[in-house]
């Protein structure tokens, strides 16, 4: 049998019975801190509302550690604040991540875990072999059960949002290793809120992972930059599956439909038609109109814009200047991809632009990616919609990190917002009457299928 050394501090109670799989550190860690920073409150030009966006970021991260309570004691086998026992030893639970630039080991000893405890933990998962060290992430969750000898009895590693690499003692008195399924369930509901500072707070704030709010921009994502276009008092509906782990959300699934109603964007919607051919198969409007187009309305996934098209003061130079793109605010790393399909045909320093990346498309059109901290392509090199070109960074002239986009026609900057190209993509029609089925059965579950309002009490993770 594995024994451990001294455990340390920042240890929590939880409680178990033997035998039986530790829930308590089931809880999916899917939310990351640093995940966080992506979806902060649309920032406001003038001064007398950058107020508002502070105090809406902070209720988002105090609404994140009350869910975060909430969650842990729904996992719990019981919901009570005592100590474990084992035999007749009591046992406590320490919690960490993984830290960035530390090793799997380095972060157990970080976390609180004694050189022995953060060994035996090591031996037991190389022993069984199905734990990849390498592909540990930063961010990664994990806990262990340390008695007050400094012996370890359980231990859980976030794999992914459902499942747990776990090691567990054995009645035998042995520790060993096992991969943990979380038994979720799929429900289909819908979601429909409105619009106070930006998308990203709307859906964090009702009680839902950021996730949804990346997936319901992915759809839109031709036709709405909800860094730029959201407006307070537009309303939105989404039809989708929902995963949920004891009542709280882990995951979603697929988007049915969705309808964005709103006072820049006007009213969009989107309705998913199956098909065995790739090229048709995809999200339509009611018209029978594909919503994938030439252009992306944005190069990342980014809800906060910093700065818009036009004339300003710049804020290194403190002068009134042109500002020939639009910036969006995101943590340096944050991948930034191409809009469209085109040629590289620059990738590298550029004075004030930093690390820059220029494309040529087609119709005379070509983007800048300026500031980048790291760039990933080459030029001469083709590029496909969607591809990631490089990373958000800070080089150059530049008061932090963001991404700098220009879009250009024949050479000339324009707002990006303007620009309207491509030919539209049309459903056959001899396929018009399927999606006119799917855009019924659809609106049959707008009103039928579970709704969940803005203030929902349905627990979720930051609930």
């Amino acid at each position: 049998m594995y024994g451990s050394g001294a455990s340390g501090a920042r240890r929590a109670q939880f409680s178990w019975e033997p035998g039986k799989v530790w829930e308590e550190t089931q809880a999916p860690w899917i939310t990351k801190w640093e995940d966080l920073n992506l979806e902060r409150s649309k920032a406001l030009n003038k001064n007398k509302t950058r107020l508002i966006a502070l105090l809406v970021c902070g209720a988002i991260l105090i609404a994140s550690e009350v869910a975060a309570w909430h969650f842990h004691a729904a996992l719990s086998p019981e919901s009570v604040d005592v100590q474990a026992t084992v035999g007749e030893k009591k046992t406590h639970l320490i919690r960490g991540k993984i830290e960035k630039g530390i090793s799997f080991a380095g972060s157990l000893k970080s976390a609180g875990l004694s050189e022995e405890t953060t060994k035996v933990i090591v031996a037991v998962l190389k022993e069984d072999g199905n734990f990849n060290f390498r592909r540990c992430r930063i961010g990664d969750r994990f806990a262990a059960g340390i008695d007050d000898e400094g012996a370890v009895h359980r231990f859980s590693y976030q794999v992914n949002p459902l499942t747990r690499q776990n090691v567990e003692l054995s009645p035998e008195g042995e520790l060993k290793a096992q991969i943990v399924k979380l038994e979720t369930q799929l429900a289909t509901v819908v979601l429909r809120g409105s619009i106070e500072n930006s998308f990203y707070e709307s859906i964090v704030s009702r009680g839902e992972l950021i996730k949804l709010a990346g997936n319901v921009a992915k759809v839109f994502e031709y036709d709405i930059d909800f860094a730029l276009e959201p407006r307070k008092g537009d309303t939105y509906r989404i039809l989708l599956d929902r995963i949920t782990y004891k009542d709280a959300v882990v995951d979603y699934g697929h988007i049915h439909a969705a309808e964005y109603v709103g006072e820049a964007s006007g009213t969009v919607r989107a309705y998913w038609f199956a098909h065995e051919d790739p090229e048709i198969e995809a999200y339509y409007n009611e018209k029978g109109i594909k919503l994938k187009k030439f252009l992306l309305r944005a190069p990342l996934n980014s809800m906060r814009l910093t700065s818009r098209f036009g004339w300003r003061i710049h804020p290194i130079s403190k002068r009134r200047q042109f500002h020939k793109g639009v910036d969006y605010g995101a943590p340096t790393g944050t991948p930034v991809w191409a809009v469209a399909d085109g040629v590289v045909s620059r990738a590298g320093r550029a004075k004030g632009y930093g690390k820059l990346v220029t494309i040529k498309h087609r119709g005379g059109i070509s983007t800048r990616y300026g500031h980048l901290s790291r760039i990933s392509v080459k030029r001469g090199q083709k590029v496909r919609q969607r591809q990631m070109i490089g990373r958000v960074g800070s080089t150059g002239y530049s008061t932090g990190p963001h991404l700098h986009y220009e879009l250009r026609l024949k050479g000339k900057p324009i707002n990006p917002r303007k620009l309207k190209v491509g030919t539209q993509e049309v459903l056959p029609k001899k396929l018009m009457p399927e999606l006119e089925k799917i855009i019924a059965d659809v609106d049959a579950k707008w009103e039928n299928t579970a709704v969940l309002d803005d203030g929902s009490t349905k627990e979720g993770i930051f609930h």
